[in-house]
């Protein structure tokens, strides 16, 4: 469920500064389709419209020192994997400096807190029937 994804990044970046730093992890690694790339991109609002290519990456990355002492969050899209440049990415609902909680206050209505439910109420399906 694309939803699923944005319920990650707000665990792995964490709600607050003391999350974040306490985190051992320094790298998440996801892999996806370009479709399911493009929706992503869609959904944080920086989609242009062209389909990615084939390894097109999108960087999501924290830093945790800046003027106010909160973790702030950047993003970049390689759109080939031949270059050596990404761009950065400006989320209109995260402006710089996109803070950590301006960040999971941007995605809170992407996450899907219930998946079961949201199955059985968009699609009619009892996912444990089909199990």
């Amino acid at each position: 469920m694309f939803g699923e994804i944005f319920q990650q990044l707000n665990v792995h970046f964490g709600n607050d500064s003391s999350q974040s730093k306490n985190n051992l992890h320094q790298i998440y690694i996801y892999s996806t389709h370009d479709e399911w790339l493009a929706q992503f991109l869609s959904a944080m609002k920086v989609y242009n419209n062209i389909p990615p290519s084939f390894g097109a990456t999108v960087m999501l990355e924290v830093y945790q020192h800046s003027p106010n002492d909160e973790p702030y969050f950047k993003g970049f899209y390689l759109n080939a994997t031949e270059t050596q440049h990404a761009y950065p990415l400006q989320f209109p609902d995260c402006t710089e400096p996109c803070t950590l909680s301006k960040f999971h206050q941007s995605i809170k209505d992407l996450i899907i807190e219930d998946p079961e439910k949201l199955l059985k109420h968009e699609c009619y399906i009892d996912i444990k029937k089909c199990l």
